[in-house]
C-alpha cells in the first residue's frame, strides 16, 4: 500500500517546483522531505524526480502519479466531511485566504454571522492577491479563497476545484475630484492614475479598457488597496477605476465621469477544493459570506 503521506510530499514538490521549497512550504527540513521521497521510489521501484537544471523536475510516472494523488486526497476530504456532518455543531477552524476589499468589506460580516450561529467554529483569514491565495488552497493551507475576475482576465483555472458566484460589482471611471462630470478622452489622457499593481489581472483590464476607449492612462501611483485609490480620487490627486459601492456608498460619494461606458464590472467567486465543499465549516462560511454579499448595506469595499 502507497504511503499518503509520502505521496502528498510528491504533490507538494509538483505544486512548488523543487525538494527545497516543498520543504519550506510544509515546515520540514529539505533533507527529510529528500529521504522520504527517496523511500517512495524504493517503494514502487522507479525514479520520480531527474536534474533539471540547478533542481529537479518529476518523471512522467511521477506526474502520473501526482495526478492519481489529487484524487485520493479529494475522496479523502469528502470522507472527512462525511465524518464531521455526523458530529453534533460545528467546531474546528476554517483558514481563509482572500482579496483586501473583501477583508475590509465582508469579512467582519461573516465573522460575526459565523460567531452568532456556530460559536464553535474559528475563522482564520490571511490577505492574499488571487494567485498567491490559488497556491494556498492547491496546497492545502487554506480552505477557502475568495477572488475577484475582471472580463477577459479570468481566474487562473486549477485542478480539482469548485467555483461558487458570490457578486457581480459594477464599476465605474471616477476622475479627481473637483473635475466634474465632464471629461474628454483627452482629459483622461492628461490626468494623474492610480491602479492596482503593473503584475495584476486588474490593472491589465483597466489599461484594456482605457485603449479602447482610446488614451493610454498615466499611471502615477500603484497600490493593491482599493481604499487607497478612493483616498487619491476624493483627494483631487488621481482618476481610477473604483467598484461603485466603494466609491459611493461609504463619506461623500465620487462622480463619475459621465458618457463613458456603464456595463464595466467585476465578478468575486469563492473557491473550494473538491470534496472540501462538503466539509459543515466550510458550508457555512460559504454560506455567511453569501448571506453578507446580499445584504443591501453591504459591499465588497
Amino acid at each position: 500500500m502507497l504511503d499518503v503521506r509520502r505521496l502528498s510530499l510528491l504533490r507538494e514538490v509538483a505544486l512548488t517546483g523543487s525538494i527545497t521549497a516543498a520543504a519550506r512550504s510544509l515546515g520540514l527540513s529539505t533533507p527529510t522531505v529528500s529521504q522520504q521521497l527517496s523511500r517512495l521510489e524504493q517503494e514502487i521501484g522507479v525514479a520520480l524526480l531527474e536534474p533539471a537544471g540547478r533542481g529537479v523536475q518529476l518523471t512522467p510516472i511521477a506526474v502520473e502519479l501526482v495526478q492519481h494523488t489529487e484524487r485520493v486526497l479529494e475522496e479523502l476530504e469528502a470522507a472527512e466531511a462525511t465524518l464531521l456532518t455526523g458530529r453534533d455543531g460545528l467546531g474546528g477552524a476554517i483558514r481563509v485566504a482572500g482579496f483586501s476589499t473583501f477583508a475590509s468589506g465582508l469579512l467582519p460580516r461573516v465573522i460575526t454571522r459565523l460567531r452568532e450561529q456556530h460559536p464553535a467554529l474559528v475563522v482564520e483569514f490571511v490577505q492574499l492577491d488571487p494567485e498567491a491565495a490559488m497556491d494556498e488552497l492547491a496546497a492545502r493551507r487554506a480552505d477557502l479563497m475568495l477572488a475577484d475576475e475582471y472580463p477577459g482576465f479570468p481566474l487562473r483555472p486549477g485542478r480539482g476545484l469548485v467555483r461558487t458566484l458570490i457578486a457581480r460589482e459594477a464599476i465605474r471611471l471616477y476622475p479627481p475630484a473637483g473635475t466634474g462630470h465632464e471629461v474628454s478622452v483627452e482629459d483622461l489622457a492628461a490626468m494623474p492614475w492610480v491602479t492596482e499593481p503593473r503584475t495584476s489581472e486588474a490593472f491589465q483590464w483597466a489599461r484594456t479598457v482605457c485603449r479602447g476607449l482610446g488614451f493610454e492612462a498615466t499611471v502615477r501611483f500603484e497600490s493593491p488597496e482599493l481604499h487607497v485609490h478612493r483616498r487619491l480620487v476624493e483627494t483631487g490627486l488621481a482618476a481610477a477605476f473604483l467598484p461603485v459601492h466603494l466609491a459611493e456608498g461609504a463619506g461623500v460619494p465620487l462622480l463619475a465621469a459621465r458618457g463613458l461606458p456603464e456595463d464595466l464590472h467585476r465578478t468575486v467567486y469563492a473557491v473550494t477544493r473538491r470534496g472540501a465543499e462538503l466539509r459543515p465549516g466550510v458550508r457555512a462560511c460559504l454560506s455567511a459570506i453569501r448571506e453578507a454579499a446580499a445584504d443591501p448595506l453591504a459591499g465588497l469595499g
